[in-house]
């Protein structure tokens, strides 16, 4: 059985992504506070079929050893921005070949304590658009594997 698994695990095609983000993966704003910006980010589908981007913020933290944390609910590092990025969607589906926009805006709270640098990821992750069938196309796959592949932008705000 065992064998049998590891066979079908190096047999299996590789997962591929069809959702890719267009405009790399570090978007940089000075913003002062009490100022706005507006952004974009344009989300391209290479498959030929219909994909869904499930999208969402996490906090970001980095160390000088090599280390990154994500994943951590949004806004609960001090020097987070997420909570004053606002995303136009969080689920976009994306036509077979085409490009779509997902608009963000940036409103940083007006405090004179606000100053240097602060950050947060915009995580675009691929969703199914249906659950696997089984070999008879009819039932449902009950154990399964799936990748999931996904894109962490970094949003960097200097005030």
């Amino acid at each position: 059985m065992r064998n049998a698994l590891l066979a079908w695990l190096l047999l299996a095609p590789a997962a591929r992504a069809e959702i890719s983000v267009a405009d790399g993966l570090t978007q940089e704003s000075t913003v002062a506070p009490g100022e706005s910006r507006e952004g974009a980010l344009r989300l391209k589908n290479l498959g030929a079929a219909p994909a869904e981007a499930k999208i969402y913020q996490t906090d970001y933290l980095f160390y000088c050893d090599g280390r990154n944390l994500y994943g951590t609910p949004a806004g609960k590092d001090p020097r987070s921005n997420a909570k004053w990025i606002e995303l136009s969607n969080d689920f976009l589906t994306i036509p077979p070949k085409e490009t779509v926009t997902l608009n963000y805006s940036i409103k940083v709270p007006k405090s004179d304590a606000l100053s240097g640098t602060y950050w947060s990821l915009i995580m675009v992750e691929e969703a199914p658009l249906a659950p696997p069938k089984g070999e008879d196309g009819k039932n449902q796959v009950q154990i399964g594997i799936r990748q999931v592949i996904r894109y962490g932008v970094q949003m960097i705000t200097h005030v």
